[in-house]
C-alpha cells in the first residue's frame, strides 16, 4: 500500500471518529478531463499527457479537494466553444455523479514536431460549476508553464459551491 492511500486512509478514519482534520471533512468534488489537440487521431496519447493529469490531480488533492478522471480525448482541433461537444458528455457524467466541478484541460500539441518526447506549447484551463451549469474561469499557459500541481493550486481560490 503506498503512502497516499494510507494517508487518504487514515484521513477517513480521523474523519469518521469525528476528530479534527485540518480541513473540512466536505471537500468539493471536481471531475478532470483532459483534451489533447494537434495530434493525429492514429498516434498514441502522450505520456506528457497523462503526467500533466496526474499531477494536476495530486495539486486538487492536496488542497483538500476529491479529483476524479474521464479517459483523455483527443480532438482533431483546438475546441472553440467553453465546452466541446465531445465533452458534453462528461459534463452529464459529473452530473449524475454529484460531482460539483468540471475541469476542462486543453493540452494543445498543435505545431509540435518532436514527437519523441511531446509537450504542449499551449494549455488551456477551463472551470465549470456542473450544477447549475456555469462557465466560471479560463486561464491559458504558453511556452514554460508551471507544473500541473501549481495549476491546480492557482485554480483552487476559484471553485466557490
Amino acid at each position: 500500500m503506498n503512502s497516499r492511500r494510507i494517508g487518504v486512509f487514515l484521513w477517513l478514519f480521523v474523519a469518521a471518529a469525528g476528530l479534527p482534520t485540518g480541513f473540512p471533512a466536505a471537500a468539493d468534488t471536481i471531475s478532470v478531463l483532459v483534451v489533447e489537440t494537434g495530434l493525429q487521431k492514429n498516434q498514441p496519447e502522450a505520456q506528457f499527457s497523462r503526467n500533466w493529469e496526474n499531477e494536476f490531480m495530486d495539486g486538487l488533492f492536496e488542497n483538500g479537494h476529491i479529483a476524479s478522471n474521464a479517459p483523455i480525448l483527443r480532438l482533431e482541433g483546438h475546441p472553440g466553444a467553453e465546452l466541446p461537444g465531445e465533452a458534453r458528455f462528461e459534463l452529464d457524467n459529473a452530473w449524475k455523479g454529484g460531482v460539483d466541478f468540471l475541469v476542462l484541460a486543453v493540452l494543445d500539441y498543435q505545431g509540435f514536431t518532436d514527437m519523441k518526447t511531446p509537450k504542449p506549447p499551449r494549455i488551456l484551463i477551463r472551470l465549470f460549476k456542473v450544477a447549475p451549469y456555469q462557465f466560471l474561469y479560463e486561464q491559458q499557459y504558453t511556452g514554460e508553464f508551471p507544473n500541473a500541481g501549481i495549476v491546480a493550486g492557482i485554480l483552487v481560490p476559484r471553485l466557490k459551491s
